[in-house]
């Protein structure tokens, strides 16, 4: 019988003992790929005999899944001066790893070789990748590709991924164990490792196959449930650390702990010490960001437009040079340049804005350093003091921004206040509006997700929260509840999420959807296509001219609200001026187009299973929008409420109808009376 098990075309593992040690070979056009190096040299050129046996290919590539010596105190027969000379892949953080940990547990081993006469710890050289790795790596093989993706601290916090996208299959190291229970082995991040397969299990398909660090291959629905096993041994850690118990009396609490309870005496120890230490800096004892060490609190934030500043803008307002219209019907080609006029001459001379700063100050504006990017938000409560505590994260669209979800804090109150709910809202500038920066990576919706779900976990302490959104802020809510079911209590959405393909059949109703986004996109997406394909040319134009961005603003607020073209139905003079200076003072508008820009680097978002809810705007296409296309991606859709007012940013334009559903969906979620 053949040793080496085909998991997939081309991808196939061997089970070495001791410890049941799994090893994967990955077939390129002409070469080899292989998955960890075993726990010595002897072993590691056993291994490299069984491969050349096997297989006709050289070995090019040596991937260590973490660092445990189980799994790299081999490399030294891949690695350089071998015969093999493979490129060595693995996490940026081995070589410290291997100084803190693996050398101190080798040279204890080597000083008492009676303890395991039949190894050879003295020919061990610790040898560290020749390519270390912190950022996700495309290795073309020929023919296929294999994604590395370094992880968040979880087994360890040298843990790498390895993606086979053409087989779906994910080879994961000891971050899924299959023929033992989880090891808690040096370094291990309770709090941290269940987070980590969750993402993970996000990200899976049915079907996919999954290659543990030991044991047999499994599918996502064995992650699922090894996840959950961790999530109830940090939420235990957590519990028993409020209640004050020591180490010890905390294991002994239990008699159906997950894993055998002599697995957790190191792991405790390193949780408490975490939260020992969050606790000594006022946080919440939230579980992630215990795994994450120690954050920067959010820092208070001062909106202060220089004098100098409001000078140049209302000198270049002033000096603004209009166009005649293009067409003879009212806003008939874009914006009226005769409303245009007005409009202008009362943003240099009549707009108070410092009154306007004044009191946008009395707000809680933070900035938040969340993984090296600048995040702006402003944090608000509504509700009673003494009611349920939902925490919910308001995200803006575009050309939109926090001044948007304004209206509806003071609505959540009201409704609060009936329902018995206090919401602490948290509303973020999203990255690239406003006072919120860039992150270094493309900005997909996806990593929009991660710096706000980090926001929300691991700097302000959420254990768990719901997310509302509208046009991009709704797509990164969709994304979030996706990605993190655990903490996300809820999602509520005015535009239903789109599948990444709509599968037939289709009904009659998607059918005459899509003829009319069709539609819509043909005669109304100009301004995509530009800020898409041109960015950084009309970005030029916006942010030299005020007249330009205010007229580029107010274009697709009257076009996309339910104003029925009368723009001051929905929006004040105020409310635009403001809006208008914000992003002119930031000099932002060109960033707050990135998000188009980078759309085709997101990959296709995962269903959405937590409790999902939507209030469709007026606007079209999204009112004749059926419930089925919710449910394509939501697979717990627990309220629907048909269009009846309020378009796009209908945070602004119907603050006490949204406010009623938001309240009623998260006190039916709760099951608050």
């Amino acid at each position: 019988m053949d040793p080496w098990i085909t998991v997939a075309p081309g991808v196939h593992q061997r089970r070495y003992d001791p410890l049941d040690v799994s090893i994967v070979v990955v077939e390129g056009a002409a070469r080899l790929l292989v998955v960890d190096s075993r726990a010595e040299p002897a072993e590691a050129e056993a291994l490299l005999g069984d491969i050349r046996e096997r297989f006709d290919k050289p070995v090019r590539w040596l991937v260590n899944t973490h660092a445990h010596y189980d799994h790299t105190f081999g490399n030294q027969a891949f690695g350089p001066g071998s015969e093999t000379d493979a490129a060595i892949y693995g996490h940026a953080n081995i070589e410290r790893h291997f100084a803190e940990h693996e050398a101190p547990r080798l040279a204890a081993w080597r000083a008492d070789p009676a303890r395991e006469p039949d190894r050879h710890w003295s020919d061990v050289r610790l040898t560290p990748p020749t390519h270390p790795i912190d950022r996700p790596v495309t290795l073309d093989l020929g023919g296929r590709v294999v994604l590395l993706r370094p992880q968040p601290p979880a087994h360890t916090d040298t843990d790498l991924v390895l993606l086979v996208p053409d087989a779906r299959v994910w080879i994961v190291g000891d971050l899924v164990e299959e023929s033992g229970p989880p090891m808690y082995g040096s370094g291990s991040f309770p709090f941290g490792w269940p987070d980590v397969l969750d993402e993970l299990v996000a990200e899976m398909q049915p079907g996919d196959v999954v290659v543990p660090g030991h044991g047999r291959v499994v599918g996502p629905e064995f992650v699922a449930r090894q996840s959950a096993d961790l999530h109830e041994v940090a939420g235990r850690f957590v519990a028993a650390h409020e209640l004050g118990l020591s180490a010890s009396d905390a294991l002994a609490s239990h008699d159906d702990w997950p894993v055998p309870v002599d697995y957790l005496v190191g792991a405790i120890d390193r949780a408490y010490a975490q939260l020992d230490h969050l606790a000594g800096k006022g946080a919440t004892a939230s579980t992630t960001e215990a795994s994450r060490g120690p954050v920067a609190e959010p820092a208070p934030f001062t909106i202060r437009v220089p004098e100098a500043e409001l000078r140049e803008l209302r000198d270049r307002l002033r000096r603004t040079r209009f166009t005649t219209a293009s067409s003879g019907t009212h806003w008939g080609s874009g914006v009226d340049p005769a409303y245009l006029a007005g409009l202008v001459a009362e943003w240099a001379d009549g707009f108070d804005w410092r009154g306007v700063e004044l009191r946008l100050n009395r707000l809680d504006h933070r900035i938040a350093d969340v993984d090296g990017t600048r995040v702006h938000f402003v944090r608000a409560t509504a509700g009673p003091a003494g009611g349920t505590v939902v925490p919910l994260l308001l995200m803006h669209g575009w050309p939109s921004s926090f001044l948007e979800m304004l209206p509806l804090v003071t609505a959540l109150g009201w409704e609060g206040e009936v329902r018995g709910i206090r919401f602490e809202l948290v509303i973020p500038s999203l990255p690239g509006f406003l006072y919120s920066e860039l992150p270094d990576e493309p900005l997909t919706r996806e990593a929009m997700a991660d710096l706000l779900h980090e926001l929300m976990v691991g700097h302000l302490g959420h254990r768990r929260y719901g997310v509302f959104g509208g046009d991009i802020g709704g797509t990164v809510a969709a994304w979030i509840a996706a990605k993190h079911p655990r903490q996300v209590m809820g999602l509520y959405m005015i535009h239903p999420p789109f599948p990444a393909v709509f599968d037939e059949p289709l009904s009659e109703p998607e059918r005459h959807m899509l003829a009319l986004e069709q539609e819509f996109d043909e005669r109304d997406g100009g301004y995509s296509a530009i800020m898409s394909t041109r960015p950084d040319t009309i970005a030029a134009a916006l942010a030299d001219s005020p007249a330009g961005l205010l007229a580029w603003i107010i274009d697709k607020l009257r076009d996309w609200s339910d104003a029925h073209g009368e723009l001051e139905r929905r929006f004040d003079r105020e409310t635009l001026l403001t809006l208008a200076t914000l992003y002119w003072t930031t000099g932002s508008i060109g960033t707050s187009f990135r998000q188009y820009v980078d759309y085709p680097a997101n990959r296709p978002r995962p269903r959405i299973t937590v409790p999902a809810g939507f209030t469709l705007s007026a606007e079209e296409v999204i009112r004749d929008m059926p419930r089925s296309v919710a449910e394509r991606s939501c697979a717990d859709v627990r309220a629907w409420h048909p269009a009846t007012r309020g378009g796009h940013f209908m945070a602004h334009e119907e603050p006490e109808l949204l406010a009623g559903h938001l309240s009623a969906f998260f006190a039916e979620v709760l099951g608050v009376d």
